[in-house]
């Protein structure tokens, strides 16, 4: 019993001792880490030091976007949507109503015509929570005929935009950091390395901003390419006209086009050669008289 008791005590304190020990090492490391910051009076700054030191910090940027919840998620969606419609004109002014209902807006708008018929091209933008409503509306519009196209596409930017806003941040922090150590700096040498680096620095402050305002609008709001396209744009007028007659109209239209290329041709050529036509008319006057001396030479006396 005593020699069980003794082991006891001996093993309590070998581990009260190896306890003493992990403390005192945990002590001496934490003054190693605080020992250099309580020194740091010196007038002096390491240039080469800080631009490393800012390059890590900028460049750091932690892989953040599988924190992201669902609903924070970035997203770029897009379509492209091709309607048949009764009348193009009617069309794109209930499209344009549309897209002012839903909270959006046309980009851009072109109209083409093709004989008799017109077609159309618009870029519609509208909210992100508000594209599927937006698509349906489109569908559903009573001149629309038939849904000739359609393609959506999703784009997951998440991942970037988190990447990009962990880049700014560690950016600008790191900007911080070289705008003290430029006011700490006295040797010539060390500022203007410092403000090159506060420069590139802020370069890069600047695509970034950049980038994550282009990513914010569009995954704020996505884009639809529509196209209007008329009832019979392809046969239409062949179901009331004979094909002769359409020929001859053709035919005629070419040929007037080919004529007055001619004639823009010829006028062209005119102008542009002004400086030769006097040239051209003095040698008409002298091959004509000296045409007329001849015929008045006699070649024979009559007798």
């Amino acid at each position: 019993m005593r020699a069980a008791g003794r082991s006891t005590v001996v093993l309590l304190l070998g581990v009260l001792v190896l306890a003493l020990g992990l403390a005192a090492c945990g002590g001496v490391r934490e003054e190693s880490a605080v020992a250099p910051s309580a020194g740091g009076g010196a007038s002096s700054v390491s240039t080469n030091d800080s631009a490393d030191g800012a390059r890590e910090s900028a460049g750091a940027a932690p892989p953040q976007a599988a924190q992201i919840a669902d609903w924070d998620r970035r997203i770029v969606r897009t379509a492209e949507l091709t309607l048949t419609v009764q009348n193009v004109e009617q069309a794109i002014a209930a499209v344009r109503d549309i897209a002012t209902a839903q909270g959006g807006q046309i980009l851009t708008s072109s109209t083409s015509y093709n004989g008799d018929y017109q077609s159309a091209m618009l870029t519609i933008e509208v909210p992100s929570d508000r594209f599927d409503p937006t698509m349906s509306a489109l569908r559903g519009l009573p001149l629309v005929e038939r849904v000739d196209h359609e393609t959506t596409s999703s784009q997951d930017v998440t991942e970037e935009y988190v990447d990009l806003q962990a880049r700014l941040r560690n950016a600008e922090a790191t900007e911080q950091r070289l705008l003290s150590l430029q006011g700490q700096a006295t040797r010539l040498e060390d500022i203007l390395a410092l403000e090159r680096e506060i420069a590139r620095v802020r370069g890069e402050i600047e695509q970034m901003k950049g980038r994550l305002n282009y990513l914010e609008r569009r995954t704020s709001f996505s884009r639809i390419d529509l196209q209007l396209l008329p009832v019979g744009a392809g046969a239409g007028r062949a179901a009331h006209e004979f094909d002769f007659v359409r020929v001859v109209r053709e035919a005629w239209d070419a040929s007037m086009r080919f004529a007055g290329q001619v004639a823009t041709v010829g006028l062209t050529v005119v102008v542009f050669l002004w400086w030769l036509w006097p040239l051209v008319a003095a040698g008409a006057v002298y091959y004509a008289r000296r045409a007329r001396r001849r015929g008045a030479t006699p070649g024979a006396t009559e007798v």
